[in-house]
């Protein structure tokens, strides 16, 4: 039986090539009248599309599961959107659930994307924890996962290390005699951050503060810092691991009155939009290309083609502005 395009279904149907993915797949939002009015162009055509037979054959849809741990974050925001345009080019459809770093919420989504017969996951990064992973293709972006092989799964992810040791060495070369860091929860990202910051140091690490708080997130940190600030302490630069963290605390200072970069340096670490417009020194991390990568992967397995590599990273870059 001969195939058609979703484009084609599309134009003789006036619908988008997004409603036409939806009503195949039978995944989204569209109404009984947009339904029944693909379904007839596609009769009346008296084709089957690939993907259909395809679905119908293997038990699996054209739709990739996308786990996230927190979609209002302007990082994991941008990674999704770009896995989504990527895969969305060759006919796959995403669905994202957002887990807010919860593992017994991850578990439930897991076992929700496959009772949905889905193709693949891609886990964005989040998870300090141990995970199942599932009878399907899988892809770890941003995140390395507690397994022993392998072989199981692709990781993409930036040098999270060479980046948090930049930080420490511009830190260092600006002539701060007390820096400090700012970091997120326990996660892998984080930590390499932490360990690589550490690490361009040559003399006793113990002397330098490590800041911790509880949520990757503006209020957090920006709460944590005041605190301090009203008992008397601060460094004279600090290394935040997010750009976000690095806001709250540049925050925390300029209500203090203390000058930025005359006082306090500050580095953070993504790139995010944010950065940008706040003159904010950072990590610059590769989002679209990550994204895209990840995509590529995905396709390449679902296609049958070989993926030799199974570990992925790309360069963490300095992106120097007004902090430091």
């Amino acid at each position: 039986m001969a195939s058609i395009s979703m484009k084609k279904v599309s134009e003789l149907s006036g619908v988008s090539i997004a409603t036409v993915s939806r009503v195949i797949n039978n995944n989204g939002r569209f109404s009984r009248a947009t339904r029944d009015n693909v379904v007839a162009v596609i009769k009346e055509l008296g084709y089957t599309p690939n993907f259909m037979a395809r679905a119908l054959r293997t038990n699996k849809t054209r739709n990739i599961g996308v786990i996230v741990p927190d979609i209002t974050n302007e990082f994991f925001a941008k990674l999704t959107l770009y896995i989504q345009q990527a895969l969305f080019e060759e006919n796959y459809s995403t669905i994202i659930y957002n887990t807010d770093e919860n593992k017994d919420l991850e578990e439930r989504h897991i076992q929700a994307l496959t009772a949905q017969s889905v193709s693949g996951i891609i886990f964005i990064s989040g998870g300090g924890y141990s995970v199942n992973i599932p009878e399907v293709p899988t892809i770890f972006l941003d995140r390395k996962p507690r397994l022993k092989d392998k072989n199981n799964y692709i990781q993409i992810r930036t040098d999270h290390f060479m980046g948090g040791y930049k930080a420490g060495e511009l830190l260092q070369k600006l002539g701060c005699k007390k820096p400090g860091i700012v970091k997120g929860p326990k996660i892998f990202s984080q930590q390499e951050r932490l360990r690589g910051f550490l690490a361009s140091f040559t003399g006793k690490k113990s002397d330098i503060p490590v800041v911790a708080v509880e949520k990757v997130d503006y209020d957090s940190a920006h709460n944590v810092l005041s605190q301090m600030l009203g008992r008397g302490l601060h460094g004279d630069g600090y290394f935040c691991t997010t750009d976000w963290i690095a806001m709250g605390v540049m925050h925390a200072l300029e209500e203090r009155k203390i000058k930025i970069p005359e006082q306090v340096k500050l580095v953070g670490f993504d790139d995010i939009s944010i950065a940008a417009c706040s003159g904010l020194t950072t990590i610059h991390q590769d989002i679209k290309g990550m994204a895209e990568t990840a995509a590529s992967f995905m396709l390449d397995i679902l296609n049958g083609r070989e993926v030799e590599e199974r570990e992925y990273v790309f360069d963490s870059v300095m992106v120097r502005r007004k902090t430091a």
